[in-house]
């Protein structure tokens, strides 16, 4: 399965994908992948994305020619905030890792807090993943 093409699944599925990525790579005491650098490190074509996630880079970190092209590749429908200090959401820590995927569905993974969040929905052009960010981890609206 390549998520980055489009898989069908539930919650709990994406959930356990997070819990997988969480605990580097091991699922119920077994090796699934050995290697996640790739996964979670940014690209010298994408700073802000790995192989298969949104990295929670600080945008002064891109340099200005790579941020421009980097962020005209960026889907509008991702809806990511460019007027913010990190890519995804500056409360949340840098380590913090992101899968997004068509109708704001979401993975985040916190591995310092050792935190898996999945959200489903429906399409919704107002989305903001800065926002349920900082209700869920902050308790508080942007």
């Amino acid at each position: 399965m390549r998520l980055y093409d489009g898989a069908h699944l539930t919650a709990r599925h994406l959930g356990r994908i997070g819990q997988m990525l969480l605990q580097g790579g091991q699922w119920k005491g077994k090796t699934i992948t050995e290697n996640l650098d790739l996964l979670t490190e940014p690209t010298q074509a994408s700073p802000g994305y790995g192989a298969g996630v949104w990295l929670n880079v600080p945008l002064d970190s891109i340099p200005q020619a790579q941020f421009e092209r980097f962020w005209s590749q960026v889907p509008e429908s991702i809806l990511l905030a460019h007027d913010k200090k990190r890519l995804i959401y500056d409360g949340a820590p840098p380590q913090m890792h992101m899968a997004a995927g068509r109708y704001n569905q979401r993975l985040y993974v916190l591995p310092s807090k050792e935190m898996v969040i999945v959200r489903l929905g429906r399409a919704n052009r107002t989305w903001s993943d800065a926002e349920f960010l900082a209700r869920l981890l902050d308790g508080k609206s942007l």
